[in-house]
């Protein structure tokens, strides 16, 4: 069985503690790190390069889904230092441009209360910043696992033989974890979301990219040609990224306008189970 080589030292583990100003990625590489705060760039690098090397199999599809299902689960709490700059940056940007000096007195003067309202705020969804109660360090596998079982069932549906299917989509939640993981997580994790629901998701979000292609054609001037044109295939090349949605309202959001259209009840299964 092939194997995906691990390049990295060791991972480097983000904050999923942020600041209030909206990231904006233009690449759906870059939004998936920005949607699974603890995901290893190196390890997603040499998945989406494993994937370039398959047959028949195009990356930016299976990275949108694991985009998707990062906004669905994603998890955030305020982070005072990180609005702090941005409040100085703010400050001295134009048409303000205080002195830096100026600016860092006034974030200073402020400070007390930034940190007071952002301990306030708790843990967020970011999907629709709602409360969430969260006991000790926040469920960072959740997300990851549901991108891997759906990319897994992507695969299966395109024909990929099932045995290098399992191993990519496994890759892909080392690759969002940034840690090795076992076949035996992934089989359960598969297994409890089996459900009736998952193909419809898959193909809701599948849909939605595609759709997305059509909206970054039209922009060019370069409308889609059929599926049935001979063409196609080329055209799919120039727009596979949807650089004019993204360069608007950037990965991360256009992720997360996709996840609120779905219906809540198609993620019931990829929804943690109770005990």
């Amino acid at each position: 069985m092939r194997h995906i080589e691990h390049t990295e030292s060791t991972p480097r583990r983000k904050s999923v503690h942020q600041g209030v100003v909206e990231r904006k990625s233009q690449t759906l590489e870059h939004g998936v790190l920005a949607l699974f705060p603890f995901a290893s760039y190196e390890r997603l690098e040499e998945w989406c390069e494993s994937i370039r090397r398959e047959q028949e199999l195009e990356v930016e599809p299976l990275l949108f889904v694991a985009a998707v299902c990062g906004a669905r689960f994603e998890l955030v709490r305020l982070e005072p230092e990180a609005i702090c700059r941005e409040l100085s940056d703010w400050l001295t940007s134009h048409p303000r441009r205080m002195s830096r000096e100026l600016a860092a007195v006034v974030v200073e003067a402020l400070r007390p209360t930034i940190e007071r309202v952002a301990d306030q705020q708790g843990w967020r969804r970011g999907l629709d910043w709602e409360s969430v109660e969260v006991l000790g360090r926040p469920d960072e596998t959740r997300g990851a696992w549901a991108a891997a079982v759906l990319v897994d069932a992507r695969f299966v549906s395109l024909g990929q033989n099932a045995a290098r299917a399992v191993e990519l989509a496994q890759a892909l939640a080392s690759a969002l974890l940034a840690r090795d993981t076992l076949p035996t997580e992934f089989y359960a994790r598969r297994a409890a979301a089996s459900g009736p629901s998952t193909a419809t998701l898959l193909s809701k979000i599948v849909d939605a990219y595609e759709q997305l292609l059509v909206i970054q054609g039209n922009a060019n001037l370069d409308p889609d040609p059929g599926s049935q044109s001979p063409a196609r295939a080329l055209w799919r090349v120039r727009h596979r990224t949807p650089h004019f949605v993204f360069g608007r309202d950037g990965c991360e959001e256009t992720a997360r306008q996709i996840a609120r259209s779905i219906p809540a009840s198609l993620w019931v299964d990829l929804e943690p189970k109770a005990e």
